[in-house]
C-alpha cells in the first residue's frame, strides 16, 4: 500500500479538529515539535539558530496541562539539561517523573546554516526513530515554524499531517499576496506599489506622492521578508533629491504586547476576521497573523493592515507560554485574556533583551540570576517571568522573556526587573 500523499495527511485534520488546541483535553496526541527557520536569512542569525529552534519549549507547559499529550523535540544541537529542568520548574506540583517522560527531546548534532527539517530528512535513522517514537496515539502531528517544501515532505516521511499550509498558497503571505487579499475582503490598508528593482522607484514614489500629498515617509519590503528583515524606511522628501540617501536599513521586530489597546482592539478583531475566513476559504492550515498599524486621528483610532504571515512569528511563543501557564482563552471583543479561573492577564514580551555584555554571561549564569532574585514564575499568583532563547546568551549576549502580570504596568516592572538583574550581572562579570 503507497503512503498517504500530503493532501490526504492534511485532510485527516477534519477529524481531529477539536484536538488541535494547547488547552486542556482529555485526548491521546503526540505533537512533534520542528522548529525549522526555513528560508534565507542574514548570516549574522546563524549563531542564535539553536535559540531560535527552542522558542516553542513552552510545548513542555502544554503537555503538563494533558496528561495524554506527549511532546517529540527536535533541535540541531542538544538543549542544555537545565533549561528543561527550568521549564519543568515553572508548574512545580506538575514536575513528575511521568510528566518528564511525555518530554523526549531529539538532537541531530549539526549546527550548520541549513534548516533544520531538510537536515532532519537527510537522517534516515533520525526519522526511523521519530516514527517509533510518535507511536500510534488517537493523534500526531508536526508543528512547523512556517512551511516549505521540506516540510511537506518531512509529513509525508513521518506519515502524519503538519500544522501548516501547502506551500502552493504562500503567495497568500507575500507582501503582493496580502496586499490582493486585503482589497477583496474590504480591509483598510495602507497605499502601495509594487516595484520589481530599484529602477522602478523613481516613478512608484512619484505615484505615491500624487495619490497621498501628505504623506512624509514609506517603507520599503521584499516580497518575502520576515521579522523586519528586508524592511527599509524611505524619506520620500529626501528620495526627490537622492534616492540612495533616503533609504534606512535596519528595521527589526523587537517585542509586543498582549492584549492590544482595548480602543482600537475591537477594530482590529473584526478586520483580521475577514482576511481569517478568507484564508480558511482558500484551504489556509495552521497559525497565521495580520500585521497592523493603528493610526489616531480626530475620530479615534484606525487600524491599517500592513502584511499576512502564514507561519509563527515572534508573538507565537509568548502566546503559547501563557495559555499552557494559564489555560486561558482571549475574548477578541472584549480585548481580555482570561485564564481557567476567570483572572485577567497581559503580557510584554520580546525576543531581543541583548547587549554585547551579556556574552560574558552563560546560560546557567542566566537562571541563577532569575532564581536567586526571584523574578521567575509564581504559579500560584500566575504571574512573573518565562525565559526562552536562553541558549542564546553566552553566543550572542541575547535572550527573550515573556512578562506576566494582572496589569500590563505590572508586567512590564517584571520586565524591567529581569533587565536590571541581568545588567547587573553582567557589569559584576565584567
Amino acid at each position: 500500500m503507497a503512503p498517504p500523499s500530503f493532501a490526504e495527511l492534511q485532510a485527516t485534520f477534519r477529524d481531529f479538529w477539536p484536538t488541535v488546541t494547547l488547552r486542556s483535553i482529555d485526548v491521546e496526541r503526540t505533537v512533534v515539535v520542528v522548529h525549522s527557520i526555513s528560508f534565507d536569512v542574514p548570516d549574522q542569525l546563524v549563531p542564535v539558530f539553536p535559540a531560535y529552534e527552542e522558542r516553542f519549549l513552552c510545548m513542555v507547559l502544554s503537555l503538563l496541562r494533558a496528561p495524554r499529550s506527549r511532546v517529540v523535540y527536535v533541535t540541531s544541537q542538544p538543549i542544555h539539561p537545565r533549561v528543561v529542568d527550568y521549564y519543568f520548574g515553572l508548574v512545580p506540583e506538575l514536575d513528575t517523573l511521568e510528566a518528564r517522560a511525555r518530554f523526549v527531546p531529539v538532537s541531530l548534532v549539526d549546527g550548520r546554516n541549513e534548516p533544520l527539517s531538510r537536515k532532519l530528512l537527510a537522517r534516515p535513522g533520525a526519522i526511523r526513530r521519530i516514527k517509533e517514537l510518535i507511536g500510534t496515539p488517537e493523534f500526531a502531528m508536526i508543528l512547523p515554524f512556517c512551511m516549505s517544501d521540506d516540510e511537506v515532505a518531512l509529513a509525508e516521511a513521518l506519515e502524519i499531517p503538519i500544522y501548516g499550509s501547502d506551500p502552493a498558497l504562500r503567495w497568500l503571505g507575500s507582501k503582493t499576496g496580502s496586499r490582493r487579499v486585503f482589497a477583496d475582503e474590504d480591509v483598510p490598508h495602507p497605499i502601495g506599489l509594487d516595484v520589481t528593482g530599484s529602477g522602478d522607484l523613481p516613478e512608484a514614489l512619484a505615484e505615491l506622492r500624487a495619490r497621498s500629498s501628505e504623506a512624509r515617509s514609506a517603507v520599503l519590503k521584499l516580497d518575502r521578508g520576515v521579522s523586519g528583515l528586508g524592511n527599509a524606511l524611505l524619506d520620500l522628501e529626501r528620495a526627490t533629491r537622492d534616492l540612495h540617501s533616503a533609504i534606512e536599513l535596519g528595521q527589526t521586530y523587537f517585542g509586543c504586547h498582549f492584549p492590544a489597546d482595548a480602543e482600537y482592539a475591537e477594530r482590529i478583531a473584526a478586520e483580521s476576521l475577514k482576511v481569517g475566513r478568507r484564508l480558511a476559504r482558500e484551504g489556509v492550515i495552521g497559525r497565521a497573523a495580520v500585521d497592523f498599524a493603528a493610526v489616531r486621528d480626530g475620530n479615534g483610532w484606525r487600524p491599517y493592515a500592513l502584511e499576512i504571515n502564514l507561519r509563527c512569528g515572534g508573538t507565537t511563543h509568548p502566546l503559547f507560554a501563557l495559555t499552557t501557564l494559564t489555560d486561558g482563552v482571549y475574548d477578541p471583543l472584549a480585548a481580555e485574556y482570561r485564564t481557567r479561573y476567570g483572572d485577567i492577564k497581559h503580557y510584554a514580551a520580546t525576543d531581543h533583551l541583548d547587549s554585547p555584555a551579556y556574552r560574558s554571561l552563560t546560560p546557567d549564569d542566566l537562571l541563577d540570576v532569575v532564581t536567586e532574585r526571584g523574578l521567575g514564575w509564581d504559579s500560584e499568583r500566575e504571574a512573573g517571568v518565562v525565559l526562552h532563547m536562553v541558549s542564546a546568551i553566552a553566543v550572542a549576549g541575547r535572550i527573550g522573556l515573556t512578562a506576566i502580570g494582572d496589569t500590563l504596568d505590572e508586567a512590564r516592572r517584571h520586565y524591567y526587573a529581569v533587565k536590571a538583574a541581568v545588567d547587573d550581572a553582567a557589569a559584576r562579570s565584567a
